[in-house]
């Protein structure tokens, strides 16, 4: 606030390690708001945006689709996008932070690996912490190659917006959410998931099942039952682990 008002304090050895020692202080809370704003791009839940099946917007998996990511200017080679460069050098600093290594250096950095590959024409590379493999809408397919740093991601900034992201009603969880992992196909990976509308194809016993409901309407309505957990359940965020090796 001083500098913004135009007030400089003195340049003093005092002041100097004044200004240090407030910064070295602020240094943890500012590694925690890394990790929780990394861990919400990295669990992308726009209602407006596309859902793709690959990402869970309740924890970090072993792989996720961040939309948007390359671009091929005039038709050349592949490059990362100025506006998600912040985002991957933030990515790339929690998770070198996380294993003991200080913030990510250039050469070795997730961002310049990036540019290289497109620069040699390839759609894939790979950096110690991600497996990165692109495609022509300018999607980055994102493989994490450190599972104990993602679990450790997930417990550090999972707990604090877990009620943030519970489900609401009529809101479907996936069977197997929070367990790494749902399956999917490559070739779908690309594809937003689909919602049912009106006019779609539900399959065998869809009829069956709405005039079920219609019965169950005109019958009044019933009591909600009590769930006390069991597989469609949202999972809970474990506790403390210990240090990571």
């Amino acid at each position: 606030r001083e500098l913004d008002r135009g007030e400089l304090p003195e340049l003093t050895e005092l002041n100097v390690f004044a200004f240090l020692e407030k910064l070295q202080n602020s240094l943890p809370d500012m590694f925690e708001q890394s990790l929780q704003e990394v861990f919400d791009w990295l669990r992308p839940c726009d209602r407006w945006g596309p859902h793709y099946k690959t990402n869970n917007k309740y924890h970090v998996g072993g792989k996720v689709i961040l939309g948007c990511v390359m671009e091929r200017p005039w038709g050349g080679h592949f490059t990362v996008r100025y506006d998600k460069q912040q985002k991957l050098h933030a990515l790339d600093n929690v998770f070198h932070l996380l294993d003991g290594q200080g913030v990510a250096r250039y050469p070795h950095d997730l961002v310049t690996a990036l540019r290289a590959a497109g620069d040699g024409g390839s759609q894939a590379c790979e950096t110690e912490y991600f497996a990165c493999k692109w495609f022509c809408n300018g999607n980055l397919h994102l493989t994490f190659k450190r599972m104990d740093l993602v679990k450790e991601l997930n417990r550090r900034a999972g707990a604090s917006g877990l009620n943030e992201y519970t489900p609401t009603d009529g809101q479907i969880v996936p069977a197997g959410a929070g367990c790494g992992g749902n399956g999917d196909d490559d070739n779908d990976d690309n594809a937003p998931a689909r919602e049912a509308g009106p006019g779609a194809d539900l399959g065998p016993g869809a009829d069956a099942a709405a005039g079920s409901g219609r019965a169950e309407a005109a019958a009044g309505p019933a009591l909600p039952a009590l769930e006390t957990g069991g597989a469609g359940a949202v999972p809970g965020i474990g506790g403390p682990v210990g240090p990571l090796s």
